[in-house]
Protein backbone atom coordinates (compact mmCIF):
# COMPACT_ATOMS: atom_id res chain seq x y z
CA UNK A 1 0.00 0.00 0.00
CA UNK A 2 1.49 3.28 -0.85
CA UNK A 3 -0.86 5.30 2.09
CA UNK A 4 -0.87 3.58 5.35
CA UNK A 5 -3.36 4.90 7.80
CA UNK A 6 -3.87 4.34 11.07
CA UNK A 7 -7.65 4.81 10.52
CA UNK A 8 -10.29 5.26 7.76
CA UNK A 9 -13.52 7.39 8.94
CA UNK A 10 -15.83 7.45 6.78
CA UNK A 11 -19.24 9.46 6.96
CA UNK A 12 -21.47 9.35 3.50
CA UNK A 13 -20.32 6.09 1.80
CA UNK A 14 -22.19 7.17 -1.73
CA UNK A 15 -18.97 7.66 -3.89
CA UNK A 16 -16.68 5.07 -2.38
CA UNK A 17 -19.82 2.14 -1.61
CA UNK A 18 -19.31 0.44 1.85
CA UNK A 19 -17.01 -1.90 0.59
CA UNK A 20 -14.47 0.35 1.54
CA UNK A 21 -15.34 -1.31 5.29
CA UNK A 22 -14.50 -4.38 4.29
CA UNK A 23 -11.15 -3.59 2.37
CA UNK A 24 -9.94 -2.01 5.70
CA UNK A 25 -10.93 -4.79 7.78
CA UNK A 26 -8.18 -6.91 5.38
CA UNK A 27 -5.62 -5.10 5.71
CA UNK A 28 -6.47 -4.72 9.95
CA UNK A 29 -7.06 -0.63 9.36
CA UNK A 30 -9.64 -0.10 12.46
CA UNK A 31 -12.69 1.85 10.87
CA UNK A 32 -15.05 4.59 12.09
CA UNK A 33 -17.92 5.74 10.27
CA UNK A 34 -20.19 8.90 11.14
CA UNK A 35 -23.76 8.48 10.56
CA UNK A 36 -25.21 11.80 8.53
CA UNK A 37 -28.34 10.35 7.39
CA UNK A 38 -30.14 6.85 7.09
CA UNK A 39 -29.40 5.81 3.79
CA UNK A 40 -28.06 2.86 4.77
CA UNK A 41 -31.68 1.70 5.97
CA UNK A 42 -33.91 3.68 4.04
CA UNK A 43 -32.79 4.16 0.12
CA UNK A 44 -35.53 6.17 -0.62
CA UNK A 45 -34.55 9.18 1.49
CA UNK A 46 -35.85 11.18 4.41
CA UNK A 47 -37.37 9.19 7.81
CA UNK A 48 -40.53 11.27 8.36
CA UNK A 49 -43.30 11.65 10.64
CA UNK A 50 -44.94 9.65 11.76
CA UNK A 51 -42.68 7.44 11.10
CA UNK A 52 -43.86 4.66 7.89
CA UNK A 53 -42.49 1.08 7.42
CA UNK A 54 -42.87 -1.02 4.10
CA UNK A 55 -42.84 -4.23 5.20
CA UNK A 56 -43.53 -5.67 1.33
CA UNK A 57 -41.15 -3.36 -0.63
CA UNK A 58 -38.43 -6.25 -1.50
CA UNK A 59 -36.11 -3.56 -3.15
CA UNK A 60 -35.86 -1.48 0.83
CA UNK A 61 -35.97 -5.08 2.73
CA UNK A 62 -32.73 -6.19 0.33
CA UNK A 63 -31.16 -2.61 0.79
CA UNK A 64 -31.47 -3.19 4.29
CA UNK A 65 -30.06 -6.49 4.33
CA UNK A 66 -27.13 -6.16 2.51
CA UNK A 67 -25.64 -2.86 4.24
CA UNK A 68 -26.63 -4.35 7.78
CA UNK A 69 -24.39 -7.40 7.32
CA UNK A 70 -21.81 -5.21 5.67
CA UNK A 71 -21.81 -2.74 8.70
CA UNK A 72 -20.47 -5.78 10.82
CA UNK A 73 -17.00 -5.06 9.39
CA UNK A 74 -16.82 -1.20 11.28
CA UNK A 75 -14.86 -1.16 14.59
CA UNK A 76 -16.94 2.28 16.28
CA UNK A 77 -19.72 4.22 15.21
CA UNK A 78 -20.64 7.79 16.18
CA UNK A 79 -23.78 9.71 15.51
CA UNK A 80 -24.61 13.31 15.89
CA UNK A 81 -27.46 12.43 17.89
CA UNK A 82 -28.82 9.40 20.24
CA UNK A 83 -31.74 9.43 18.22
CA UNK A 84 -30.40 8.60 15.48
CA UNK A 85 -27.64 5.99 16.58
CA UNK A 86 -30.50 4.38 18.65
CA UNK A 87 -32.10 3.74 14.89
CA UNK A 88 -29.77 1.93 13.55
CA UNK A 89 -28.51 -0.35 16.64
CA UNK A 90 -31.91 -1.09 17.55
CA UNK A 91 -32.40 -2.08 13.46
CA UNK A 92 -29.39 -4.34 14.69
CA UNK A 93 -26.57 -2.18 12.00
CA UNK A 94 -22.82 -2.12 13.90
CA UNK A 95 -23.42 -4.67 15.69
CA UNK A 96 -19.43 -5.66 15.78
CA UNK A 97 -18.60 -2.18 17.04
CA UNK A 98 -15.87 -1.92 19.72
CA UNK A 99 -18.16 1.23 21.02
CA UNK A 100 -20.93 3.32 19.75
CA UNK A 101 -20.98 7.38 20.85
CA UNK A 102 -23.13 10.48 20.27
CA UNK A 103 -20.80 13.15 18.95
CA UNK A 104 -22.42 16.35 17.60
CA UNK A 105 -21.84 18.31 14.50
CA UNK A 106 -19.54 21.62 14.96
CA UNK A 107 -19.55 25.10 13.89
CA UNK A 108 -16.67 27.77 13.76
CA UNK A 109 -17.11 30.62 15.45
CA UNK A 110 -15.34 33.69 16.76
CA UNK A 111 -16.30 34.10 20.47
CA UNK A 112 -15.22 37.59 20.58
CA UNK A 113 -17.57 38.44 17.33
CA UNK A 114 -20.24 35.91 18.54
CA UNK A 115 -20.25 37.73 22.14
CA UNK A 116 -20.83 41.36 20.04
CA UNK A 117 -23.52 39.87 17.79
CA UNK A 118 -25.77 38.69 21.70
CA UNK A 119 -25.64 41.98 22.77
CA UNK A 120 -26.77 43.83 19.83
CA UNK A 121 -29.83 41.28 19.41
CA UNK A 122 -30.48 41.60 23.50
CA UNK A 123 -30.45 45.38 23.42
CA UNK A 124 -32.36 45.37 19.77
CA UNK A 125 -35.62 47.67 20.90
CA UNK A 126 -36.99 47.14 17.14
CA UNK A 127 -40.74 46.97 17.30
CA UNK A 128 -40.75 44.22 14.31
CA UNK A 129 -39.69 40.39 15.46
CA UNK A 130 -38.61 38.62 12.59
CA UNK A 131 -39.42 35.12 12.43
CA UNK A 132 -36.56 33.53 9.81
CA UNK A 133 -36.66 29.92 8.18
CA UNK A 134 -33.55 28.74 5.91
CA UNK A 135 -32.98 25.98 3.99
CA UNK A 136 -34.43 23.27 1.77
CA UNK A 137 -38.04 24.46 0.35
CA UNK A 138 -39.64 21.15 0.96
CA UNK A 139 -42.53 19.28 2.84
CA UNK A 140 -40.08 17.26 4.94
CA UNK A 141 -39.06 20.74 6.05
CA UNK A 142 -42.26 21.84 7.37
CA UNK A 143 -42.01 25.57 5.75
CA UNK A 144 -45.90 24.71 3.82
CA UNK A 145 -46.82 24.32 7.96
CA UNK A 146 -44.59 27.32 8.48
CA UNK A 147 -46.74 29.59 5.88
CA UNK A 148 -50.14 28.71 6.74
CA UNK A 149 -49.08 29.00 10.74
CA UNK A 150 -47.41 32.17 10.16
CA UNK A 151 -50.44 33.82 7.40
CA UNK A 152 -53.35 32.75 10.53
CA UNK A 153 -51.47 34.94 13.28
CA UNK A 154 -53.34 39.00 12.31
CA UNK A 155 -49.93 40.84 13.91
CA UNK A 156 -47.96 43.65 11.79
CA UNK A 157 -45.26 43.77 14.44
CA UNK A 158 -44.03 40.33 13.26
CA UNK A 159 -42.34 39.48 10.02
CA UNK A 160 -41.45 36.14 8.26
CA UNK A 161 -38.03 35.80 6.45
CA UNK A 162 -37.30 32.89 3.99
CA UNK A 163 -34.30 31.99 2.57
CA UNK A 164 -33.70 29.06 0.42
CA UNK A 165 -34.39 26.70 -2.64
CA UNK A 166 -36.82 23.34 -3.41
CA UNK A 167 -39.96 22.21 -4.56
CA UNK A 168 -42.84 24.44 -2.90
CA UNK A 169 -40.75 27.85 -3.61
CA UNK A 170 -43.86 28.39 -5.89
CA UNK A 171 -46.13 28.09 -2.78
CA UNK A 172 -43.91 30.18 -0.95
CA UNK A 173 -44.17 32.88 -3.82
CA UNK A 174 -48.14 32.85 -3.58
CA UNK A 175 -47.79 33.57 -0.05
CA UNK A 176 -45.34 36.35 -0.52
CA UNK A 177 -47.97 38.02 -3.06
CA UNK A 178 -50.73 37.65 -0.05
CA UNK A 179 -49.09 38.95 3.22
CA UNK A 180 -46.56 41.68 2.71
CA UNK A 181 -45.32 40.14 6.19
CA UNK A 182 -43.31 37.31 4.18
CA UNK A 183 -39.98 37.88 2.57
CA UNK A 184 -38.48 35.62 0.15
CA UNK A 185 -34.81 36.09 -1.15
CA UNK A 186 -34.21 32.69 -2.61
CA UNK A 187 -31.04 30.62 -1.73
CA UNK A 188 -28.34 32.71 0.19
CA UNK A 189 -24.94 32.13 1.12
CA UNK A 190 -21.92 33.77 2.28
CA UNK A 191 -22.18 37.21 3.63
CA UNK A 192 -25.84 37.83 2.63
CA UNK A 193 -26.53 35.18 4.63
CA UNK A 194 -25.50 35.94 7.77
CA UNK A 195 -26.39 39.38 7.26
CA UNK A 196 -30.13 38.04 7.10
CA UNK A 197 -29.87 36.06 10.27
CA UNK A 198 -28.10 38.71 12.16
CA UNK A 199 -30.95 41.15 10.99
CA UNK A 200 -34.01 38.17 12.37
CA UNK A 201 -34.42 37.33 15.95
CA UNK A 202 -35.95 34.02 16.02
CA UNK A 203 -34.92 30.89 13.90
CA UNK A 204 -37.55 28.42 12.94
CA UNK A 205 -37.05 24.78 12.05
CA UNK A 206 -40.39 22.99 11.76
CA UNK A 207 -39.07 19.66 10.04
CA UNK A 208 -41.37 16.83 10.06
CA UNK A 209 -38.61 14.25 8.64
CA UNK A 210 -36.77 13.11 11.42
CA UNK A 211 -33.63 15.11 11.14
CA UNK A 212 -30.15 13.69 12.32
CA UNK A 213 -29.20 16.53 13.46
CA UNK A 214 -30.04 19.68 12.77
CA UNK A 215 -27.42 21.97 12.07
CA UNK A 216 -29.36 24.49 11.25
CA UNK A 217 -29.68 25.28 15.01
CA UNK A 218 -26.29 25.48 15.62
CA UNK A 219 -26.31 28.11 12.96
CA UNK A 220 -29.24 30.07 14.85
CA UNK A 221 -27.57 29.76 17.91
CA UNK A 222 -24.65 31.26 16.25
CA UNK A 223 -26.07 34.53 14.84
CA UNK A 224 -27.79 34.98 18.16
CA UNK A 225 -31.21 33.24 17.44
CA UNK A 226 -33.51 31.21 19.64
CA UNK A 227 -34.65 28.72 17.32
CA UNK A 228 -38.26 26.61 17.32
CA UNK A 229 -38.09 23.27 16.38
CA UNK A 230 -40.27 19.83 16.13
CA UNK A 231 -39.51 17.41 18.95
CA UNK A 232 -38.18 14.50 16.32
CA UNK A 233 -35.17 13.13 15.86
CA UNK A 234 -32.23 15.31 16.93
CA UNK A 235 -34.01 18.49 16.79
CA UNK A 236 -35.02 17.60 20.58
CA UNK A 237 -31.63 16.58 21.80
CA UNK A 238 -30.08 20.26 20.78
CA UNK A 239 -33.16 22.39 21.65
CA UNK A 240 -33.62 22.95 24.79
CA UNK A 241 -37.62 23.98 25.63
CA UNK A 242 -38.30 27.17 27.13
CA UNK A 243 -35.10 27.91 27.31
CA UNK A 244 -32.92 27.87 23.81
CA UNK A 245 -36.50 27.92 22.03
CA UNK A 246 -39.51 26.18 22.34
CA UNK A 247 -40.24 22.11 20.76
CA UNK A 248 -43.37 22.02 19.50
CA UNK A 249 -45.06 18.18 18.16
CA UNK A 250 -44.54 17.89 14.41
CA UNK A 251 -46.64 18.78 11.82
CA UNK A 252 -49.07 20.14 13.62
CA UNK A 253 -49.95 23.99 12.40
CA UNK A 254 -51.88 24.84 15.47
CA UNK A 255 -48.84 23.89 17.73
CA UNK A 256 -46.16 25.95 15.38
CA UNK A 257 -49.05 29.17 15.55
CA UNK A 258 -49.17 29.04 19.30
CA UNK A 259 -45.24 28.90 19.19
CA UNK A 260 -44.92 31.94 17.06
CA UNK A 261 -47.02 33.65 19.12
CA UNK A 262 -45.24 32.72 22.32
CA UNK A 263 -41.81 33.82 21.43
CA UNK A 264 -42.61 37.16 19.08
CA UNK A 265 -42.46 39.20 22.65
CA UNK A 266 -38.76 40.48 22.99
CA UNK A 267 -38.04 39.67 26.63
CA UNK A 268 -38.61 36.36 25.82
CA UNK A 269 -36.44 36.12 23.23
CA UNK A 270 -34.00 38.20 25.28
CA UNK A 271 -34.19 35.95 28.02
CA UNK A 272 -33.68 32.85 25.57
CA UNK A 273 -30.48 34.18 24.41
CA UNK A 274 -28.77 34.01 27.71
CA UNK A 275 -29.50 30.47 27.41
CA UNK A 276 -28.41 29.82 23.83
CA UNK A 277 -25.31 31.61 23.98
CA UNK A 278 -24.17 29.16 26.75
CA UNK A 279 -25.40 26.39 24.71
CA UNK A 280 -23.01 27.43 21.64
CA UNK A 281 -20.23 26.48 23.61
CA UNK A 282 -21.03 22.59 23.14
CA UNK A 283 -20.88 22.75 19.42
CA UNK A 284 -17.38 24.31 18.95
CA UNK A 285 -14.76 22.57 16.53
CA UNK A 286 -12.53 21.99 19.19
CA UNK A 287 -15.16 20.22 21.47
CA UNK A 288 -15.83 17.85 18.27
CA UNK A 289 -11.91 17.36 17.57
CA UNK A 290 -10.91 16.35 21.24
CA UNK A 291 -13.33 13.62 21.03
CA UNK A 292 -13.11 12.32 17.80
CA UNK A 293 -9.17 12.23 18.74
CA UNK A 294 -10.23 10.35 21.98
CA UNK A 295 -11.93 7.60 19.90
CA UNK A 296 -9.14 7.39 17.49
CA UNK A 297 -6.42 7.11 20.17
CA UNK A 298 -8.89 4.37 21.69
CA UNK A 299 -8.77 2.44 18.09
CA UNK A 300 -5.18 2.83 17.70
CA UNK A 301 -4.30 1.40 21.32
CA UNK A 302 -6.74 -1.27 20.83
CA UNK A 303 -5.62 -2.40 17.32
CA UNK A 304 -1.48 -2.21 18.83
CA UNK A 305 -2.93 -4.48 21.27
CA UNK A 306 -4.47 -6.86 19.22
CA UNK A 307 -1.46 -7.41 17.12
CA UNK A 308 1.07 -7.89 19.55
CA UNK A 309 -1.68 -10.55 21.41
CA UNK A 310 -1.69 -12.16 17.77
Amino acid sequence: MKIKPDIVHSNNTYGISPIIWKVAKKFNIPTVHTLRDYYLMYPFGNLTYPETNNKFNIYELTHKKIHRKVTQKVDYVTAPSSFTLEKFISNKFFTHCLDKEVIFNAIDYNHEIVDRWYQLKINNEDDITKFVYLGTLGEHKGVHLLLEAFNKIKDDKIELHIAGKGDLQKLVEEYVGKDHRIKFYGFLQGNDLQELLLECNVLVAPSIWFEPFGRVVIDGYKHALPVIGSSTGGLKEIIKNNKTGLLIEPNNVEALHKAINTIKDKSTIREMLEFSRAELNIFSIEEQVNRFESVYNKLCATNSKNRKEN
